[in-house]
């Protein structure tokens, strides 16, 4: 029950996760000790999984009885399919800052738990990823599509007020490139998505 739970909160933290971040986040020995366990979940109903786009493997989901059974704040039953590629990359970076670091899963807060704390009918911006490291405060941003530069600079606003860094990451040139005009005016760090997905994909020492 204690590792039905450990995998139950990552994917609540995150909405969802692929099964090789359960592995990491949940802190198994292998893939096949990890896979053993959701099949087990899986015939007891207190996961499904459901694939959604070619390339990308099976997501992994909470269900009602599973939300019942554990007392958990809430389940995902619905995702924006454009939304999947971003929220994957959101799950590796934490993994990426939290091997960096040294951070336990309790130590990252994530926009779903941000916005549930604020009240789900809260529509202000939420950074993806925040956390507190010596003392401080970080949020980090996965940005993946061109916004307008207004609605860019007014989310980096924001977060100035309420965080001592922000971390940018993207895979979109123009997006970098809106980044880096702003960078010295309110001291972002702009960084390479590459190189978090790498870091991640080599397993994490």
């Amino acid at each position: 029950m204690l590792r039905d739970k450990q995998i139950l909160d990552v994917i609540t933290k995150f909405r969802f996760a692929l099964s090789r971040q359960i592995m990491l986040l949940a802190n198994f020995t292998s893939m096949s000790a990890c896979n053993r366990r959701l099949k087990k979940m899986l015939d007891e109903n207190l996961i499904e999984k459901r694939r959604f786009l070619y390339g990308i493997a099976y997501l992994y989901f909470a269900t009602p009885k599973a939300k019942r059974i554990f007392n958990l704040p809430y389940i995902t039953q619905n995702i924006r399919i454009e939304q999947i590629r971003h929220d994957i990359y959101v799950i590796d970076t934490a993994i990426y800052y939290m091997n960096k670091f040294n951070l336990s899963l309790e130590d990252i807060t994530t926009d779903r738990e941000l916005k549930n704390q604020a009240g789900f009918g809260n529509k202000g911006h939420t950074p993806d990823l925040v956390f507190t490291y010596l003392d401080t405060t970080y949020c980090i941003e996965i940005e993946l599509s061109i916004k307008s530069k207004e609605k860019l600079y007014k989310n980096i606003s924001n977060n100035y007020l309420h965080y001592d860094v922000q971390i940018w990451i993207t895979d979109n040139k123009k997006v970098k490139q809106n980044l880096e005009e702003v960078k010295n005016q309110y001291e972002i760090q702009v960084a390479d998505l590459k190189g978090v997905i790498e870091y991640v994909n080599n397993g994490v020492s």
